[in-house]
């Protein structure tokens, strides 16, 4: 479990923008951003975090980067 948390951090840009515009996107199409309990706040970022150590693990069999971070390493260079 340790292994696959450390992981995570290579892909911190990718989650970051996964979380506004999947996470966000998701629950704002579903109208459920507005007056929701601290429980199902606390539900939606365990799921998001489960997804995100999920697809990292996966991630990161195949690739040694994470997708946005691999374009913008490719920008920056």
């Amino acid at each position: 479990m340790h292994k696959w948390l450390c992981q995570t951090g290579k892909l911190s840009l990718t989650l970051y923008a996964a979380h506004v515009i999947l996470g966000m996107g998701v629950l704002e199409f579903m109208g459920l951003l507005v007056k929701q309990t601290i429980n199902f706040s606390l539900f939606s970022i365990l799921i998001f975090c489960i997804f995100g150590i999920v697809f990292n693990v996966i991630w990161l069999k195949y690739f040694k980067t994470g997708p946005l971070e691999w374009h913008f390493r490719k920008v920056v260079s």
